[in-house]
């Protein structure tokens, strides 16, 4: 009876330990939805085509395109001593237009935009004729909390 006893007491003793230690969250672990502060970053994307037989340039909106937003890790820690870059993800809709929500702590932080490559056609002006090549794009800008940014972004062409 004295060892059923004994048995008893150490697994209370087990279970009031596993209750007190596991349940708790790890006071020094930090989360990205730790942050409180929220930047929006919103805008539209765009290419040209090249220009018409008038003259006049041929603008496109990218749209249904993935946008990447990237902040260093280091604006997102606290003690700013984190490595690496987290990325956010969002797609423009059928008007070309982009709106993403993104955390920041109170010292702000520079994020960059980047809309996925393509391959297109672009007209030459000069030549008249018609080239392919990758657009690609790429922006930058600095948020604070409840900051709303608008950052329009043009696709650059690099023929091949």
């Amino acid at each position: 009876m004295n060892i059923l006893n004994n048995l008893k007491s150490l697994a209370i003793i087990a279970i009031a330990t596993m209750a007190f230690t596991s349940c708790s969250k790890d006071q020094t672990s930090f989360s990205i939805d730790d942050i409180q502060g929220k930047a929006r970053i919103k805008g539209t994307v765009f290419y040209s085509e090249g220009t018409n037989n008038r003259g006049d340039e041929i603008i496109k909106m990218a749209t249904n395109t993935t946008i990447l937003v990237k902040i260093d890790n280091s604006y997102l820690s606290p003690i700013g001593n984190a490595e690496g870059t987290t990325t956010f993800e969002t797609v423009t809709n059928g008007k070309g237009e982009y709106e993403i929500e993104v955390p920041v702590l109170e010292g702000g932080a520079l994020v960059t935009i980047q809309p996925q490559a393509f391959i297109g056609k672009q007209k030459n002006s000069s030549s008249n004729e018609t080239e392919e090549g990758i657009f690609t794009a790429e922006a930058t800008c600095q948020v604070v909390p409840n900051d709303i940014q608008f950052k329009d972004i043009e696709y650059q062409f690099n023929a091949r």
